[in-house]
C-alpha cells in the first residue's frame, strides 16, 4: 500500500532483490552476507511449504514452535472462509522460537521478527495480502520500540501540489537517530 512504501521509504529500507536460492547452504550464505552487512535483513517469503522459514531455523539452529497469536490470525482466516485449521494451514502458525510474529487474518502466511547478537531478520509473505498489517501493526512498532527511546507522531495534511516539494526535502534530509519523517496518501488525502 502506499502508506506501507511510504513508511518502508522514510525508514530508508533498501529492498534488495537477490536471485532465488533454492537450497540450504545458498540461502545462509545469502543471508549470513545480508546479516553481516545490514542491522535489518527483510526476506519476502515466496517458498512453497514454508522452505524459507524452515530454512532460518535449521540455519540457526531453532525449532519451529506455535505461536498463540498466528493461529489466532489464522482462526480469524479460516473461520469466515469455511475452511478447516489443519495440515499446512497450522504450518502458518509455526515460527522459530524466540521469534515475534509479525500477524494478520488476512492471510494463511504468517512472518515473523527474529533478532540474535544485534541483527534482526524480518520474514514477510510475498503475497500482499496482509502486508500491510504486518508492517503497520508488527513491523513498525518494532522499529520504534528498538530504534528510538521515544517516538512523537505529529500527522499534517499536505496540499496535493507540494508533494513532490516535500518528498524531495525529504531525501536530501540527514535523519538523526529519533527522526523518521514520513509522506502517504491516505483517502485521496496527502500527509507528512
Amino acid at each position: 500500500s502506499p502508506r506501507a512504501r511510504a513508511q518502508s521509504d522514510f525508514l530508508k529500507l533498501e529492498w534488495q532483490h537477490s536471485d532465488t536460492v533454492r537450497d540450504m547452504d545458498g540461502f545462509l550464505d545469502v543471508l549470513q552476507q545480508s546479516v553481516n552487512e545490514n542491522p535489518i535483513t527483510v526476506i519476502l517469503d515466496g517458498s512453497e511449504g514454508y522452505y524459507t522459514k524452515s530454512m532460518i531455523a535449521e540455519g540457526l539452529d531453532l525449532q519451529l514452535e506455535e505461536d498463540a497469536e498466528c493461529r489466532c490470525a489464522l482462526e480469524a482466516y479460516c473461520q469466515p472462509r469455511g475452511i478447516s485449521l489443519s495440515g499446512r494451514m497450522l504450518e502458518g502458525a509455526r515460527i522459530p522460537e524466540g521469534a515475534q510474529p509479525l500477524c494478520s487474518s488476512e492471510t494463511v502466511d504468517q512472518g515473523f521478527i527474529l533478532v540474535r547478537g544485534g541483527r534482526c531478520i524480518v520474514v514477510f509473505p510475498a503475497a500482499k495480502k496482509g502486508f500491510d498489517d504486518m508492517f503497520a501493526k508488527g513491523f513498525y512498532p518494532f522499529l520504534l520500540r528498538h530504534g528510538a527511546e521515544t517516538a512523537v507522531v505529529q500527522i499534517m495534511a499536505i496540499r496535493g501540489s507540494k508533494v513532490k516539494d516535500v518528498e524531495e526535502y525529504l531525501r536530501l534530509f540527514r535523519y538523526g537517530k529519533n527522526i523518521l519523517p514520513l509522506v502517504y496518501q491516505e483517502n485521496g488525502e496527502f500527509y507528512f
